[in-house]
């Protein structure tokens, strides 16, 4: 007998907050069979305040253990939800304010977690754009 594995969990909001659980775990092996490997869950939001311990991706038990998922998070770039990130949504258009500068609903473009939309979090956002992953 043979398990499976899982599969993915995409998730895009706003707000993302509470303590309920989110999983992917792969299941369990039966009769002597491997367990299956623990799924992907990607989570695109701005403002997430989460028990990371809640979002379990874990393989699952048998003969061999399933290898175990991943959970990812991103900052939602697409700032009116519609699943296109058209010119306007750009980041340096819509929410660069400069060094002191707070800017309502840029949460995510904040990289530096210091209040403001500057050139320090440009600079922070074109490292992650050009990261080839070295």
């Amino acid at each position: 007998m043979i398990t499976g594995s899982v599969g993915s969990v995409f998730l895009e909001c706003g707000t993302l907050s509470g303590s309920g659980s989110t999983m992917s775990n792969g299941g369990d092996g039966v009769s002597g069979s491997s367990g299956g490997g623990g799924g992907r869950i990607a989570i695109y939001t701005c403002n997430e305040n989460l028990v990371r311990s809640h979002i379990p991706v874990g393989g699952g038990v048998g003969f061999r253990n399933g290898q175990a998922g991943s959970v990812r998070f991103f900052p939602d770039s697409d700032l009116d939800s519609d699943l296109v990130i058209e010119e306007s949504e750009i980041f340096i258009e819509v929410c660069f304010s400069g060094p002191g500068v707070p800017v309502p609903g840029c949460p995510c473009f904040d990289l530096d977690n210091d209040g403001d939309v500057d050139l320090e979090d440009f600079a922070l956002f074109q490292r992650l754009v050009s990261d080839s992953g070295d």
